[in-house]
């Protein structure tokens, strides 16, 4: 089939016709000199018409023609291309054909718009030939020919990709790439429109804050890759939990929020929240480690406790931390009092990096004492806060914090260095050199830097690693043993000694303990301060001490109060012993003073005074 040019443009007329010459003003006929300017016109003309056609053969994009009926007069390959018709199949096609159903109406206008001599640009959905679709833009150009409209030209461009590419843009400005839950922008987005609602239908609207409880332990004992196929995990749970009009997303970090529409009533929201903590709970499977999580869920109500998003979120978040307050897996409402705790829980941040800073942190030191030699061996140091208004403060006010807000490591590193220090300090006073043992976060124990850090304490102070004992609990302990057991091992290649701090409360096994490079076993307080009365407590310690003895670990019983104690601890075998039997945490300058008085009197006088 020969081409067809586009329509609308000039054909060359044969010479010599009326129409095609070219006459000059002021000169008197010249049949060569006519000749003459009618070839200049001919060659401009068939130039102009081989440039037409050169664009509309080889344009990339689809180029055609409509009729004042509006089918096709003219198409060029890339159109055929675009739509999989050939170019015969589309000549004398009404161009709505090209068109899926949904925009045939908008088509039409944009068609009828353009024959009147209006310009239109539509993005529609073009149905191809073997009914795909494919998303073009498609402009319309009124066609003019002497003077009048005779008809349309059109130019459709393959724009899916670019589409495709803009709906991913806008999908990741509104989801989080991890879960692809929508993150916070998108949930304060359909926070505000629900609002709205509930203010013109005046409903209620409950939205719930909720995060992980200690995922920052298990994101650095397991890893990165591990943590983050945690959250997509609980992220699954909670899509499957909400209501189909509700939204879930993730707010950042381990952290999630819930907006839930048309509540009824606040056992609504509390019932709700109560199912996502029985959900979130449950083991997990994480490449064969499993691993168990709970969270901490705070719930504000619209509009009870905000008018707007950000005031809802922030007043959510604040009733999660009083639910974490209040126990691992707990939930709670938002309350005007927490504004309060709030700003006390922020001044509280900010002392406790300033005491860092500022040197309001001391150690203070209790004596451990041997039952077989009857002499002191070694002191635990703890740590506490002299804060310059509210006086002496401790660990269990404090330390949760450190971890939470990540001082934890400075502040530890803080006090194996204080430690090492007084020991030598009290060895160069010419006191029996005893051992100094030191509590560790597990946060620390995950530090890559850890092992560097209690070496470089042991050298600053010239003490051989036997000096320092490092005590874990038996709870952080079990949280991730496998990595936990890589830090000790690293700790007892360096000769530093380990112990198992509260025994008794954690749930760990023989099999476990059995893998660890530990020395110590300190049965935790609350099994001591029964005995020799209370015969299941005295039996527990019974069993334990044997245990330990049989897997050649030495025995701490902790909190030591009476002689009943000490003659039963001794008869069952235990080696050492620390409480207030023997005496208190004391500062450094009471602690010399009680070194000295037990090497002069005798440990049975200092006991009894």
């Amino acid at each position: 089939m020969p081409r067809r040019g586009w329509p609308g443009i000039a054909y060359i007329q044969p010479v010599g016709t009326r129409s095609s010459g070219i006459r000059c003003r002021g000169r008197a006929a010249d049949p060569g000199h006519h000749q003459q300017y009618d070839c200049t016109k001919l060659q401009s003309e068939a130039l102009n018409r081989r440039n037409f056609n050169t664009l509309f053969w080889h344009h990339p994009d689809g180029v055609f023609s409509l009729s004042p009926g509006g089918r096709i007069t003219a198409a060029n390959p890339a159109l055929a291309v675009l739509t999989g018709y050939g170019i015969e199949a589309l000549l004398t096609r009404p161009a709505v054909s090209l068109a899926a159903a949904a925009d045939v109406p908008e088509l039409r206008r944009a068609f009828r718009q353009a024959l009147a001599g209006a310009p239109q640009t539509r993005d529609l959905n073009c149905l191809r030939a073997d009914s795909t679709q494919v998303e073009v833009q498609l402009t319309l150009l009124p066609q003019i020919a002497d003077d009048r409209i005779a008809g349309v030209h059109g130019i459709m461009r393959d724009v899916s990709q670019r589409r495709r590419d803009e709906r991913r843009i806008v999908y990741l400005a509104n989801h989080d790439p991890l879960t692809g839950l929508p993150n916070r922008n998108l949930l304060q987005d359909r926070m505000q429109h629900a609002i709205e609602q509930a203010h013109r239908h005046r409903t209620r609207l409950g939205v719930l804050f909720m995060d992980l409880n200690r995922f920052k332990v298990i994101n650095d004992s397991l890893g990165h890759d591990k943590g983050d196929q945690l959250l997509g995990v609980v992220a699954d749970r909670l899509r499957k939990a909400v209501r189909e009009a509700d939204t879930v997303a993730r707010l950042g970090g381990d952290d999630f929020g819930v907006l839930m529409e048309d509540v009824k009533h606040a056992d609504q929201v509390r019932l709700f929240a109560t199912g996502l903590l029985e959900a979130i709970c449950k083991p997990v499977d994480l490449d064969g480690q499993t691993v168990s999580v709970s969270t901490s869920i705070g719930a504000a109500m619209y509009p009870d406790d905000g008018a707007d998003p950000g005031a809802l979120l922030k007043h959510a978040d604040l009733a999660m931390y009083a639910a974490k307050d209040a126990g691992l897996g707990q939930f709670r409402f938002y309350e005007a009092e927490m504004n309060v705790r709030a700003l006390s829980q922020l001044w509280r941040e900010h002392g406790l990096r300033r005491a860092i800073a500022d040197g309001e942190l001391v150690l203070h030191y209790q004596p451990r004492l041997d039952l077989a030699t009857n002499r002191l061996v070694a002191v635990e140091a703890l740590v506490r806060w002299e804060h310059p208004e509210r006086g002496l403060i401790y660990p269990a006010s404090f330390i949760e914090l450190a971890e939470e807000i990540g001082i934890i490591g400075s502040l530890g590193e803080w006090v194996l260095q204080s430690a090492c220090r007084q020991i030598r300090a009290w060895r160069d006073l010419g006191l029996h050199p005893i051992k100094v043992s030191v509590n560790v976060s597990p946060l620390q124990l995950y530090s890559e830097g850890f092992c560097d850090v209690v070496a470089r304490a042991l050298a600053q102070s010239s003490l051989e690693p036997g000096t320092l004992e490092l005590e874990i609990t038996e709870n952080s302990l079990m949280e991730n043993i496998d990595t936990i057991s890589i830090g000790l091992d690293a700790l007892r290649r360096l000769g530093v000694g380990m112990s198992i701090d509260d025994f008794g409360t954690g749930y760990s096994s023989l099999s476990y303990l059995k893998r660890l490079p530990i020395d110590t076993l300190k049965i935790d307080k609350s099994f001591i301060k029964d005995i020799p009365g209370d015969e299941d407590d005295a039996a527990i310690v019974r069993a334990t001490i044997a245990m330990a003895h049989s897997m050649q670990l030495r025995v701490v019983a902790e909190g030591v109060t009476t002689f009943d104690q000490v003659w039963m601890l001794k008869a069952e075998g235990c080696d050492e012993i620390q409480g207030y039997l023997l005496c208190q945490p004391l500062a450094p300058a009471e602690m010399e003073s009680y070194f000295r008085t037990c090497a002069l009197r005798g440990i049975q006088y200092a006991w009894a005074h």
